[in-house]
């Protein structure tokens, strides 16, 4: 698979996952809130794209640092109020 591809199905998956479970739950997705939801999401996919296709790592490793860093990336900003600019139709 093409690593674009990839990162962006892996982008995708944890989107829309994280939309339905707000849907379900009538809550305002996440997503669409200030925070850092997409990004750890974009920056877990490139490193296990990137460590499973160009480092001697098998796919398991690659997957667990991969999870690892986006579930680091995502706790970070929960537990320090991280936030990315909001458009400024949504503040």
């Amino acid at each position: 698979m093409d690593i674009p591809v990839a990162i962006i199905m892996g982008i995708f998956s944890a989107c829309l996952g994280g939309i339905i479970r707000d849907v379900i739950v009538n809550d305002v997705p996440v997503v669409f809130q200030r925070d850092i939801y997409i990004t750890a999401s974009l920056l877990g996919a490139m490193s296990y794209c990137l460590l499973f296709a160009y480092t001697p790592l098998s796919e398991g490793y690659a997957l667990v640092i991969g999870g690892a860093l986006t579930f680091i990336i995502r706790a970070l900003a929960i537990t320090r109020k991280f936030s990315i600019p909001a458009h400024k139709g949504l503040d």
